[in-house]
């Protein structure tokens, strides 16, 4: 009863948050000032954006929406001032840019806990403006800023190949600060530590989730874990409220440890669903494991691309007792590894480092 009595407290204060900056970004105007602050500084905003009311988006359709109106912003203003030259390329830099706020595949923050710029993420993925750079034939400039100043605003970013690719762009720094988004520093729910089968009979097993406690516009919180065998069957549905759970850094642990009752399949699929800011059930995410190997699809953000994950370790007969599969490094970084190692439910992973403030 008191399990469930701090599970219900804490969902209710994530609520509470949430209806907090709900209030905050009442308009389409500041939901775009809170990917960007530089919004606030541009003295030709379209009045409407002031006047229409925010929207339920996820992250996603955030950033989309700040690059859809920074484009169509760009695009109206007077450039007379420019050669011909200046304004072709501004020409094909804001269709560029158009193309890649359609196609909607954005850097992941997975290393600060703030709404941090992210030039190049550690899945290759670039930021609007590292992307103009890119297809403008200036990547090595942008490979050179992921190395050097990553996570810099533009305008702190000391490169003199930077500033002469911007006097060629046909776009104003201030123009270009006003791209560069941020992006959030919340994460989805994730398995961090798993144990299904062993050597004999087995025994303790269990799985072990982290929720991020941030509220960004679009954070999904999980609800509902779903177990299904080799086959497909789903023998078991989880909700959150018959998981026990304890304080880690960065967000809230949750484990279930199955009872001699229950088994957990040998191999599988676990899937990790919950509800979106818009209070809609989504999939979160999807770990396939056997005895060899887990494979895991993150579908938060991006449900139609989402970033699969391959790790060559399973659990077998051969698997000692008193272990788990632990995922070691940082939090959804490309280091993040899986390894068999002794168990730690109901703790801390102490080869897990979560991401910095």
């Amino acid at each position: 009863m008191q399990k469930n009595l701090l599970i219900l407290v804490f969902l209710s204060a994530i609520n509470i948050v949430s209806l907090q900056l709900h209030s905050q970004v009442n308009s389409l105007y500041n939901q775009l000032i809170s990917v960007n602050p530089e919004w606030s500084k541009q003295p030709d905003v379209n009045p409407q954006l002031i006047r229409t009311v925010a929207k339920s988006l996820n992250e996603q359709e955030l950033i989309q929406l700040h690059l859809i109106n920074t484009v169509e912003l760009l695009k109206q203003r007077d450039i007379s001032n420019l050669s011909l030259l200046l304004r072709e390329n501004r020409k094909r830099n804001l269709d560029i840019l158009h193309q890649y706020l359609v196609a909607g595949v954005f850097p992941l923050n997975t290393l600060h806990t703030n709404r941090q710029p992210y030039f190049i993420d550690d899945n290759n993925n670039y930021c609007a403006v590292g992307y103009l750079m890119k297809k403008s034939g200036a990547d090595n400039i942008a490979k050179d800023i992921q190395a050097t100043q990553n996570y810099s605003y533009l305008k702190d970013i000391k490169n003199p190949k930077l500033m002469n690719w911007v006097k060629q762009s046909g776009l104003s720094l201030d123009e270009l600060a006003l791209i560069q988004p941020g992006y959030p520093g919340d994460w989805p729910s994730a398995i961090m530590e798993i144990h299904y089968n062993n050597t004999g009979n087995d025994v303790n097993e269990y799985i072990e989730i982290h929720q991020s406690n941030g509220v960004s516009q679009g954070m999904a919180f999980f609800k509902t874990v779903l177990f299904y065998n080799h086959t497909g069957a789903l023998y078991k549905t989880l909700p959150i409220l018959q998981m026990e759970s304890y304080i880690s850094n960065g967000g809230q642990a949750y484990y279930y440890l199955f009872p001699a009752t229950e088994h957990f399949a040998d191999s599988g699929r676990v899937e990790i669903k919950g509800l979106n800011f818009s209070s809609e059930e989504v999939l979160l995410s999807a770990t396939i494991y056997t005895s060899s190997s887990v494979q895991v699809l993150d579908y938060y953000p991006y449900p139609n691309n989402p970033t699969v994950r391959q790790f060559n370790v399973g659990e077998s007969e051969a698997t000692p007792v008193g272990t788990s599969l632990t995922y070691c490094g940082f939090y959804y970084d490309n280091n993040w590894s899986l390894q068999s190692v002794a168990s730690t439910i109901g703790t801390q992973n102490p080869c897990t480092i979560m991401p910095i403030g």
